[in-house]
């Protein structure tokens, strides 16, 4: 006789609330480290003249964007719910970190609403990025 064996699909187990912080501040920080190595980048081709130094504004924001969405897409991955909430909050808090990078490098901490406006288009682009990643979900 031949046994026949069935598939049992289970759903995934969502992460306790310890298990998602530590999730977010791993995703926070594993998307610094990409906007270290993209600062770098991007002062490399300033430095070789490839870019006017007008760009650099349009530049860091590209570096934050980059890094918010990277976040939020590492803190997602396996999560089933709430998809885009989470990737509001990873990307405010990867914003957060991202001003402490970009103020140590400038030498200077101005907190304005310069700021206030990164908070509002890192949790756009987190929410963005779950959406996203959810709709590529296997």
């Amino acid at each position: 006789m031949k046994m026949r064996t069935t598939k049992v699909q289970r759903k995934k187990a969502e992460p306790t609330q310890i298990c998602l912080w530590k999730r977010i501040v791993s995703g926070t920080l594993l998307a610094s480290g990409l906007s270290i190595v993209l600062i770098v980048l991007y002062a490399l081709i300033l430095y070789m003249g490839w870019a006017n130094a007008d760009s650099i504004s349009i530049g860091n924001t590209l570096i934050k964007i980059i890094g918010a969405a990277f976040a939020a897409i590492m803190v997602e991955r396996g999560m089933c719910k709430n998809r885009w909430l989470i990737g509001a909050l990873t990307g405010i808090c990867y914003i957060v970190v991202a001003f402490f990078i970009f103020s140590i490098l400038a030498g200077e901490f101005a907190l304005n609403m310069c700021f206030v406006y990164d908070l509002g288009m890192g949790a756009l682009t987190g929410a963005l990025a779950g959406i996203i990643s959810g709709m590529f979900k296997k």
